[in-house]
């Protein structure tokens, strides 16, 4: 389902920090079955904080820490709980630190889907301190520049300057390595319904418990 070569071999861009922009990491015939099956229950709303202005909604597929499998969604369609698998696995997970040229090999995961409806949008942050690299793959059954929702590469002591904007195309995605200076966000969607899925890959010592569903 996964292309591990296009994952391996993509374009990093070494300023204003390691990002990489992919056509899509998914082998030919299997986008329009993720697009068609995209899960839309069971999403809880990601509020903002005092430090981070968001408006849109998750739910976490996986949660891997400590070399364990915390958390694994089992409720999903089959297209998608097969490429929750490939992103779990440790092919996946070597494509991409090879890729992004760092070690992931006792890193913990977390995997999460996103809708972010019109009028939702992800402010200017930064990366966890604990992050290492994170990538999301869009998965939105339409898009076009009218849609907003871009993912902006952003640079400047609070990340006032887009350098790049990436439209969320269905199937393409976007990867960055975490620094003291990953300024990104997600402009404003202006049309139809952003979907996408997150993989975070974190330090051993990374407390990921608050990804974990609440009873």
């Amino acid at each position: 389902m996964i292309d591990l070569d296009a994952v391996r071999h993509a374009p990093w861009n070494p300023t204003p920090y390691p990002w990489a922009a992919l056509p899509t990491p998914l082998q030919a015939g299997r986008l329009d079955e993720l697009v068609d099956r995209f899960p839309v229950d069971g999403f809880t709303h990601d509020t903002s904080s005092p430090n981070h202005e968001r408006r849109q909604q998750t739910r976490t597929l996986a949660v891997r820490a400590g070399g364990r499998l915390l958390h694994q969604d089992r409720t999903l369609p089959p297209v998608w709980d097969g490429l929750v698998e490939e992103l779990l696995s440790p092919d996946y997970r070597s494509a991409v630190g090879a890729g992004a040229g760092v070690a992931l090999d006792a890193a913990g995961l977390a995997i999460a889907l996103w809708r972010m409806p019109t009028g939702g949008f992800n402010a200017t942050h930064g990366t966890s301190r604990t992050k290492i690299v994170s990538q999301l793959i869009y998965f939105s059954p339409a898009w076009d520049d009218g849609c907003g929702g871009h993912f902006e590469v952003r640079t400047g002591e609070r990340g006032q300057d887009v350098v790049a904007s990436i439209p969320p195309r269905p199937g393409s995605s976007v990867m960055i390595r975490a620094t003291p200076s990953s300024w990104h966000a997600v402009a404003p969607v202006s049309g139809s319904e952003r979907r996408s899925v997150s993989i975070h890959y974190f330090r051993p010592e990374a407390d990921l418990s608050w990804f974990l569903p609440q009873s």
